[in-house]
């Protein structure tokens, strides 16, 4: 942010103009500085060095600018998409693990777009889609039953439900596989919807949710 000492603005456009007509870059600045005089947009016009323009706009100016943006329905934006609707999804972190940088900014960038086109009137419909059934909730409900404490259980979190997801996935990966097809089972039993299953399944993606919406600005579905 430039010094307020030295205007809010500083144009050069002098320098370029008298270069080109083989002129006086000072000289030039003054012809622009008089042009400017009596114009409401700014309160100061100033030459500085070897041809600057500092320029300060008015205050009474930006107040009644303000004013009249404020006085128009949306601020004056065009409500171009009045009456039509749009879908965005964006981020979409797995459920029961916790978002890193990479969902982040796909969150800040999709909420953006989102309040870009609520302020043109569109009709937006904005999902953070949770619902993943993929191997990993197999993996999740295994670990979720057996690895977890029964305090852990009763205050589920997000950093509870990644610690077992980690431990069951390593438990998984031994030889026997006898740890991996009990997951797959629990995975089966979850998309026949059982209702055990589908519970904790809603609860990870609930908790996933909570915590997505303390960290960023999401509006999340399930």
């Amino acid at each position: 942010m430039r010094r307020r000492i030295f205007g809010d603005y500083q144009c050069n456009d002098a320098l370029k103009f008298a270069k080109k007509a083989k002129a006086n870059p000072r000289e030039v600045g003054a012809k622009v500085a008089e042009a400017l005089k009596g114009n409401d947009v700014f309160e100061k016009v100033e030459i500085a060095g070897p041809g600057f323009l500092n320029l300060t706009v008015s205050g009474g100016w930006l107040d009644s600018q303000l004013s009249t943006l404020d006085s128009k329905p949306s601020c004056g934006i065009p409500q171009k998409g009045t009456g039509k609707k749009i879908v965005i999804d964006y981020s979409s972190p797995n459920a029961a693990k916790q978002m890193h940088i990479g969902h982040i900014r796909s969150t800040v960038i999709g909420c953006a777009i989102d309040r870009i086109f609520r302020s043109l009137g569109y009709d937006v419909i904005a999902d953070n889609h949770l619902g993943d059934w993929g191997t990993q909730f197999g993996i999740l409900i295994k670990g979720y039953r057996e690895l977890l404490t029964d305090d852990e259980r009763e205050n589920l979190t997000v950093a509870n439900l990644e610690k077992c997801y980690v431990l069951s996935a390593a438990k998984a990966k031994e030889e026997d596989g006898v740890w991996k097809d009990a997951c797959k089972q629990e995975l089966v039993k979850l998309q026949q919807g059982d209702k055990d299953n589908l519970a904790l399944w809603k609860r990870s993606a609930s908790s996933t949710s909570r915590s997505a919406s303390s960290t960023a600005c999401t509006r999340s579905s399930a």
